[in-house]
Parts: structure tokens; C-alpha cells; sequence
């Protein structure tokens, strides 16, 4: 059986100072869409169509954070 996440098991000290292990990896929402999410606040959303944005987040305050798309041109 899948375990769940709660708020509880992110640290959210750690996120604040940039370090997101504790809420990486995929992410699903009910629409389908996935965010795939790495240590440094770096990932890829990807629609349910398949269209890909990469992203870095850049900035995190009271539990919600904010993403700025960013360009991997030449680094695929």
C-alpha cells in the first residue's frame, strides 16, 4: 500500500535555505499533470499532453512556492 505525505515530513527550514530533498521527486496531480522535482529546487513539469517546462523555484514563504520557467536549451 502507498504511504502518504504529509506537511509533516517536509523541512521546511531546509527548504527555505534552498535545500529541497525533502519534497523531491514526482509529483501527480488529478488532472495528470506531473512535476518532477530535484534537491536544488530544479525540475520539470510535464502536462498530460506530454508538453514539457522546465522550472527552478525562487522563493518559498509560508509553505508555498513560487517558479520561474527556466531555458535548457543545449542541455537535454
Amino acid at each position: 500500500m502507498p504511504t502518504s505525505v504529509t506537511e509533516q515530513d517536509f523541512d521546511f527550514d531546509a527548504i527555505n535555505n534552498g535545500n529541497f530533498s525533502s519534497a523531491a521527486g514526482t509529483w501527480k496531480n488529478k488532472l495528470g499533470d506531473t512535476m518532477n522535482l530535484n534537491n536544488d529546487g530544479t525540475g520539470i513539469i510535464t502536462s498530460q499532453e506530454g508538453n514539457q517546462s522546465p522550472f527552478k523555484i525562487i522563493d518559498f514563504k509560508d509553505g508555498i512556492g513560487q517558479y520561474a520557467p527556466t531555458n535548457t536549451k543545449g542541455h537535454l
